[in-house]
């Protein structure tokens, strides 16, 4: 035999039939191209909660600026979607920026994680400027 044998002891009482509690819920159903600077998706609320003042869009990680790290939802019934928009900046120096985000309920996350994740190349040189 491998390890030590454990035991355990469970006492079980009157069952009670547990029932799921509402939740909040998410998926993104879709999202458009990166134009002037933002960046909208599509989020659906699969949940058997409508999304009230206290849903908020959050950047979790990221290197992509934005103007705000959390953006105000509006008020979403279950079953409806609602699109959300966030402003970024443009970098001025070449590389690979991402921005993370997802939907946070009076702090906690929940749903499905989006991201907007941006290639700044340098500018081409003028060879023909000498």
């Amino acid at each position: 035999p491998f390890g030590h044998i454990i035991w355990c002891r469970v006492n079980v009482g009157s069952c009670k039939r547990w029932q799921t509690p509402p939740r909040h819920y998410s998926s993104h159903l879709e999202s458009e191209s990166l134009q002037e600077g933002s960046k909208t998706w599509i989020m659906a609320n699969n949940g058997d909660l409508g999304w009230d003042d206290k849903v908020t869009f959050k950047c979790v990680s990221g290197n992509l600026p934005t103007q705000h790290t959390c953006v105000p939802v509006e008020h979403t019934a279950p079953g409806h979607s609602v699109p959300i928009t966030v402003q970024f900046d443009t970098p001025l120096q070449p590389g690979i920026y991402k921005s993370t985000w997802i939907l946070m309920h009076d702090g906690v996350a929940f749903g499905h994680i989006v991201w907007c994740e941006v290639e700044v190349t340098a500018p081409a040189t003028d060879h023909q400027s000498r």
